[in-house]
C-alpha cells in the first residue's frame, strides 16, 4: 500500500569516515572497513533503543558512515539523536588517538514523505529526505540541526534546549531556516578521559555561553545602565561571589568581569544566578534563552 504521510527524516553522517577506512584498509586489510561499519550501525542502535524502536521499522538507509531513519515522533528524533551523541562522548573519552574517536553530525527535516513497497523492497521519497541530508551537512559535530517543520512539532521542554531561528546554507543557492540543539562539544573541543558529569555541562555551556556574550553584555548594559550597584545586589542574591567585583567600577566593566567569572561556575550556579536575572527582567529573550538552557 502507498503512504503520503508527514514524518521526521533523520540523516546522521560520521566525520572523517574515508580517511578513518582508508587508515584501517592500508594497515589491517579491507574486511576490517566492515568492522568499523559495523561499530557505526551499533551507536544506531543506541539511539533506537532509547526511543524503543526497531531497525527494521524506522531505518530506511544505511551505507558505511550514514543512515537515514523515520520518525513519527519529532521528540524521538531529538532523543534518538541525544543518546547517540552521549554515547559516541563516552566511547570518545577512552580513546587518546584521534582516529579512533567517533564524531558525527546529525540533522533532521519534517515533512511529507511517501512510502511505497515494490518487489518486496520498501521505496521512499520526497524532499524532506534532501532537506535532512542539507542540514546534516551544514551542522558541526555535536549538533543536532533540524527544520523549522521539526522544531514546531517538538515538546515544549525539548524546544527550550534549541537556540534561536538562523539561516544556514545548502548547496549553491539554497537556504534554509533551522533551530541548533548542541548536544556535546564538538570534536574541536580537548576532550579528558572519564571526565565527570559537571566539567562535562561547565564546557558544553562554556560553549553556549560565548555565542551569547555579547548580547548579553549589551542586554545587560542597558538594564543596568548608571544602577551598577542594583546589578550586584541582584546576582549576590542568586549566589554569585560579588567580592571578585571592585567597587566604583562602570557598568561596563563590571559586566565583563560578571561574565568572565560566569565561564568557571557549575551549572547551579549559573542557574541560580541567571534566574533571578530573568526574573527581574522578565521581557528579556536572551536571558530567557540562557535560563531555558541551564533547565
Amino acid at each position: 500500500m502507498n503512504k503520503n504521510q508527514i514524518r521526521t527524516v533523520v540523516e546522521l553522517d560520521m566525520i572523517g569516515y574515508g580517511n578513518v577506512a582508508k587508515e584501517l584498509e592500508e594497515h589491517l586489510g579491507v574486511e576490517v572497513v566492515e568492522m568499523l561499519n559495523n561499530q557505526i550501525q551499533s551507536f544506531v542502535d543506541v539511539g533506537l533503543n532509547a526511543v524503543g524502536k526497531n531497525r527494521d521499522e524506522v531505518v530506511k538507509a544505511s551505507n558505511g558512515d550514514n543512515a537515514v531513519i523515520v520518525f513519527e515522533c519529532a521528540d524521538d528524533a531529538h532523543k534518538f539523536a541525544q543518546a547517540i551523541y552521549q554515547e559516541t562522548w563516552e566511547y570518545n573519552t577512552k580513546k587518546d588517538v584521534r582516529s579512533a574517536q567517533r564524531w558525527f553530525r546529525i540533522g533532521a527535516a519534517t515533512g511529507k514523505l511517501y512510502q511505497k513497497f515494490k518487489n518486496g523492497k520498501e521505496i521512499i521519497a520526497g524532499s524532506v529526505i534532501t532537506r535532512a541530508y542539507r542540514l546534516e551537512a551544514a551542522g558541526k559535530s555535536g549538533d543536532f540541526l533540524i527544520d523549522i517543520n521539526t522544531y514546531n512539532l517538538l515538546s515544549e521542554e525539548l524546544k527550550k534546549k534549541y537556540g534561536l531561528e538562523e539561516t544556514v546554507r545548502g548547496k549553491l543557492s539554497e537556504t534554509f531556516q533551522v533551530r541548533r540543539c548542541k548536544m556535546i562539544p564538538d570534536s574541536s573541543q580537548t576532550i579528558e578521559k572519564q571526565p565527570k558529569a559537571e566539567d562535562d555541562f561547565k564546557s558544553d555551556f562554556e560553549r553556549y555561553l560565548s555565542s551569547l556574550e555579547e548580547g548579553l553584555k549589551k542586554e545587560l548594559r542597558i538594564l543596568y545602565k548608571n544602577n551598577t550597584q542594583v546589578f550586584k545586589i541582584i546576582i549576590a542574591d542568586g549566589g554569585f561571589p560579588t567580592e571578585f567585583l571592585q567597587d566604583g567600577q562602570s557598568i561596563y566593566v563590571t559586566i565583563n568581569e560578571f561574565l568572565s567569572k560566569c565561564k568557571g561556575m557549575s551549572k547551579n550556579q549559573l542557574s541560580n544566578i541567571f534566574s533571578i536575572l530573568y526574573e527581574e527582567n522578565k521581557g528579556s529573550k536572551i536571558l530567557e534563552k540562557a535560563v531555558n538552557f541551564l533547565n
